[in-house]
């Protein structure tokens, strides 16, 4: 068992690689078991059927499961056995060789670039569509792709001083649901607009709302065209592999702790350095602009919504958790921590104050497209609609100015002596000077320093409605 062990280590994470991947599907009579074994050996879950008893892992080495399941067969709770074992390959040709597939399809990057146009040109009064790469200076991906956003917003093209909210698809290539919910939030609200529904005319009057469908542009195009369970994007790695996992390179808590790996042909390679890869560095950038006050990830799959920390401790509990724990009963979802640190949603969280969950929606990575739209959306269809809820719960909106030249002052950083980080968290003003701080009402004792500026201190109350405005002017020295 030991040496199947080494062998097992080495297949999932060292630098042996095959020339393919394969699917394998097990059934087993007791799926919650299989399933934790599964993760602690370390092998890339793709399917999880709890009703039928089934998963389904994608390996570059089909062997080695089989191995591992003819080890399990002695343990009778389990009865595992394997129903298939396919070769992938790309998404287009695996629907071709499906009889009676659905005339819709999953889009790769061209087809929703054009999609976010089209919702441009029916709504233009709201929308605007940004490359996020030009626009933040910034280079293209590797292989010369920008991300998109749509903003939908009373002032399209405009960064202004209103709440914001970014939603976000497709860090992992073959979550194909992703980016799709994302597009269909926008659809719906815009929709809405449309027809004067009056949620969403406030909606669009008092907030800004970002869509950024796909920040793996190169990995969904090479999931559609050479390898459907193709996760990582398609950087050049030094010893000849291909790709980083995004969703571990990101900066705060790189490579600390979790499932992520330093061997480059692993699929949750975390990268050689934190946010090497210029789709992290964009969306790093963008919510460095932005400071949403909100911001959701969608990946696949597990329908649970997924909190920080990993490898650490929230000092906000009863706020995050209580939002944590609606959400989750809105979308009738389980809840679990986070898989590993270097995660988009800890990042934003930690950085910029930004109340951020990753969502794992539906049961597989890609589902024909009638099962999407039948099972998965009706269920992401509710997260806007909750997010824009949120933003009228208890907040304090604190703004700083210059005391002489009223001018904003940005990064003056903000503390609260009843709320005590432990994961070097900071809260800082943005652009305009105005940071928003989702609180619980009562009184706080706040602190705001910026250098060359004499240190502000007073107490403070947040109300049980809305936003408490305060007004800071800081003295220079």
């Amino acid at each position: 068992m030991k040496l199947f062990l080494f062998i097992l280590a080495f297949f999932c994470s060292s630098e042996w690689v095959s020339a393919h991947q394969y699917y394998v599907e097990i059934e087993t009579v007791n799926f919650s078991q299989l399933s934790k074994l599964a993760e602690s050996a370390g092998f890339d879950i793709a399917h999880r059927e709890r009703k039928n008893g089934k998963i389904g892992i994608v390996t570059p080495e089909a062997t080695a499961i089989q191995n591992w399941i003819r080890e399990l067969k002695n343990q009778t709770s389990l009865r595992p056995r394997i129903l298939r074992i396919v070769k992938t390959q790309s998404w287009r040709s695996y629907i071709a060789a499906q009889p009676g597939i659905d005339a819709a399809d999953y889009f790769g990057p061209r087809e929703t670039e054009a999609e976010l146009r089209r919702l441009q040109r029916l709504h233009p009064t709201h929308t605007h569509i940004i490359d996020l790469n030009d626009w933040l200076n910034i280079p293209k991906t590797h292989e010369g792709r920008s991300l998109f956003a749509l903003q939908v917003s009373s002032a399209p093209g405009q960064v202004t001083d209103r709440p914001k909210i970014i939603l976000i698809g497709q860090h992992h290539a073959r979550e194909f649901m992703t980016h799709h919910a994302v597009l269909d939030a926008a659809s719906d609200l815009l929709e809405r607009l449309k027809n004067r529904d009056p949620r969403a005319t406030a909606a669009v009057t008092e907030n800004s709302i970002w869509f950024v469908p796909v920040v793996n542009p190169d990995g969904l195009h090479y999931a559609m065209t050479q390898n459907r369970m193709w996760r990582k994007n398609r950087s050049k790695n030094p010893r000849g592999s291909r790709g980083v996992d995004l969703n571990r390179n990101y900066p705060f808590g790189w490579g600390q702790c979790g499932r992520n790996s330093s061997f480059e042909r692993s699929e949750i390679y975390k990268g050689p350095k934190p946010a090497s890869e210029p789709e992290v560095q964009v969306m790093n950038a963008l919510n460095e602009k932005l400071r949403a006050e909100l911001l959701v990830s969608y990946h696949s799959s597990g329908d649970e919504v997924l909190y920080p920390f990993v490898c650490g401790d929230v000092a906000e509990k009863a706020v995050y958790f209580d939002f944590r724990d609606r959400l989750a009963r809105t979308l009738g979802f389980g809840k679990r921590i986070a898989s590993s640190s270097g995660e988009d949603f800890e990042h934003h969280y930690q950085r910029f104050g930004t109340l951020s969950f990753l969502l794992e929606i539906g049961s597989s990575f890609q589902p024909s497209f009638s099962t999407y739209r039948a099972r998965v959306w009706p269920k992401a269809k509710k997260v806007l609609p909750f997010l824009l809820e949120e933003l009228k719960r208890p907040t304090l909106e604190i703004k700083v100015r210059d005391r002489i030249t009223g001018l904003p002052i940005q990064d003056a950083e903000i503390s609260l002596r009843q709320i005590i980080f432990k994961m070097g968290e900071k809260r800082k003003t943005d652009a305009f000077g105005t940071h928003r701080w989702r609180l619980i009402p009562g009184s706080y004792d706040l602190t705001i320093a910026h250098p060359g500026y004499r240190v502000f201190s007073r107490s403070i109350q947040v109300g049980s409605q809305g936003k408490s405005l305060t007004r800071i002017e800081l003295e220079a020295i």
